[in-house]
């Protein structure tokens, strides 16, 4: 017995030494990645410049997260850690007032800080309440307490001047907080965030407890149809987003729904519309023009960007491989935006026939034939198993002989795959990375709750394409997402 709980022991304390190991060794990793880029290392209190594109960085903070979390939740008290983690809305909601009470931007004002009674006066908010939420946030790094603020002399000293004293209860923005401010697009996040929680987060159980919406995968029936049966019945999450929002300049909003162009729709189309960049700064959108082997392609090749909005992904191509001819395809209220955005940005592209704008509902119909690369990012998690082989059958009706399809998702990565893509972790982390991986299981949850749908693993995609006659052929893994290939 002894002999058992002395073995049980070193086993304990070599798992311990190991995953302080991983985050010595992963520090060290992303500064030197860092100092390679030449870019200076960062800090909480100001914004600098980070790497561009660089994927063994994010790899290197995917090991950090992981054992800097499996560590913590390992030496912590079972009690107070399940308390910590119910306690996890506290915090969105937090950002969800510091967002409409615009506070980043107040402070921004006043670099060196300003006091949480100035900060409640110019926002119309309760000093006291405003507090507790500002002491949340900086606790967790998401603004800085200065501790000096700057104030106006009377005019009859020194003529009005700027001085500072030292005070508590100040508050400066920091490299977090500045994305906060009103016209970064993370801050749009927070608001479409805080709509998914009230109408679908909050009635996660309920629906899936619900006789009708429980065992069905129907995008009628997701837990946010849900949420919002009463007001609006029957209704799809893009049912209900084009109602709301008039969104007429991204993808996968279903032309039948009706539009509202209220005051309210505007802004909620606003809204969207920043969240939908911010949300390509997640994805690893900026990666695929660096990473794919683009330039192996002939001059002339033709590139389907399909169901891509107003072609975010087919800007960065066209700015860096001029040898390609692309095509953006959605829906025709998204191309017609599309059309006006690139006049402005990228009239280059237009001016030399490198683009061309064609409408297609995918569900419905081909997509433009014998492209050498159909790209298809962030759309296949949108849609269940048997919309997506719809899709996928109606791109290989049109595929040539050398057609490759190129799936751009999040790729779950279980603690155990039969396939031989997956990375597996260092040792003693989990396989999967854990915590350093939990982007894409919370967009897992997140697609489900909102449109009944998910991230999928490689196993899953690769079946998916089995089962619309495809071949899968191999996975470009990049961070947090990669590109699944296809060929007929």
């Amino acid at each position: 017995m002894l002999h058992q709980l002395s073995s049980s022991m070193n086993q304990a304390k070599e798992t311990l030494e190991g995953l302080l190991a991983l985050i010595n060794s992963s520090t060290r990793d992303a500064i030197q990645e860092y100092e390679s880029a030449g870019c200076e290392l960062p800090t909480l209190d100001r914004p600098t410049p980070l790497p561009e594109n660089v994927i063994s960085l994010r790899k290197a903070l995917r090991i950090l997260e992981g054992a800097s979390f499996q560590l913590c939740t390992t030496l912590s008290h079972p009690e107070p850690l399940m308390f910590q983690r119910a306690m996890g809305h506290i915090d969105s909601q937090c950002l969800l007032v510091v967002v409409r009470a615009k506070v980043a931007d107040v402070i921004a004002e006043h670099p060196d800080g300003l006091h949480i009674d100035d900060i409640a006066k110019r926002t119309n908010l309760e000093s006291r309440k405003l507090l507790k939420v500002m002491r949340n946030l900086t606790a967790k790094h998401l603004f800085r307490e200065s501790g000096f603020f700057q104030f106006s002399l009377p005019e009859i000293y020194f003529n009005d001047q700027l001085s500072s004293i030292a005070s508590a209860d100040v508050y400066a923005n920091n490299r977090l907080s500045s994305t906060l401010l009103n016209n970064n697009p993370c801050n749009s996040i927070i608001h479409i965030m805080a709509m998914y929680n009230m109408h679908g987060s909050s009635n996660l159980y309920e629906s899936m407890a619900d006789p009708e919406y429980g065992h069905s995968w129907d995008a009628h029936r997701s837990p946010f149809s849900y949420g919002i049966k009463g007001t609006s019945p029957d209704s799809s999450f893009y049912d209900w987003l084009h109602v709301q929002v008039s969104s007429s300049n991204e993808r996968m909003v279903p032309a039948s729904a009706n539009k509202k162009t209220t005051a309210q729709g505007m802004r909620g189309k606003r809204i969207f519309d920043h969240a939908m960049l911010a949300a390509r700064n997640v994805t690893d959108a900026a990666l695929v023009s660096k990473q794919f082997a683009w330039k192996d392609l002939p001059s002339g090749a033709t590139v389907c960007d399909l169901g891509g909005g107003i072609g975010t992904m087919a800007m960065d191509l066209a700015k860096t491989h001029h040898h390609l001819h692309l095509t953006l395809q959605d829906l025709p209220n998204v191309i017609d935006h599309a059309r006006q955005v690139w006049s402005t940005e990228m009239p280059g592209a237009i001016r030399e026939n490198r683009i061309d704008f064609v409408p297609v509902d995918f569900l419905q119909s081909s997509p433009v034939k014998n492209q050498d690369i159909y790209y298809i990012r962030q759309v296949v998690h949108n849609w269940s198993d048997a919309d997506c082989i719809v899709m996928l059958k109606n791109v290989r009706a049109v595929m040539g002989p050398s057609s490759r399809i190129l799936i751009h998702e999040f790729v779950l990565q279980p603690n155990f795959s039969t396939s031989a893509d997956v990375d597996i972790a260092p040792k003693p982390l989990s396989p999967n990375f854990g915590y350093g991986n939990s982007m894409s299981f919370m967009e897992d949850v997140s697609m489900f709750v909102g449109t009944n749908s998910g991230e999928r693993t490689l196993d899953e995609f690769i079946q998916l394409g089995a089962d619309a006659g495809l071949r899968f052929v191999k996975l470009w893994r990049f961070a947090e997402t990669g590109l699944v290939e296809f060929v007929l």
